[in-house]
């Protein structure tokens, strides 16, 4: 569908400015976590080596503000999409 285009095309040009940074990205890099859960949707090595992680994962999701379940607080709240999409990924 549209939306999986275009979270896979978002996903694909931060991977490819990532590349041609030098940055040495992953896509969907498995077993990142001990619980072998999904994947994140691009890692990079010695991303936050400074603050003592040795990979970053980054997980991509495109949204819209026009979801029935957030249209109405959108105009008052804009990060009430952020949030709610926070919250689903992490049941």
């Amino acid at each position: 569908g549209g939306i999986v285009r275009r979270h896979d095309l978002l996903r694909d040009a931060i991977f490819d400015t990532a590349f041609a940074a030098l940055l040495r990205p992953q896509k969907e890099e498995r077993n990142l976590l001990d619980d072998s859960s999904r994947p994140g949707d691009l890692t990079i090595r010695g991303w936050a080596r400074s603050r003592g992680k040795e990979k970053t994962a980054f997980d991509v999701t495109v949204v819209s503000p026009f979801r029935q379940d957030v249209r109405a607080h959108a105009f008052n709240d804009p990060y009430i999409v952020l949030q709610r999409s926070r919250e689903a990924k992490f049941r």
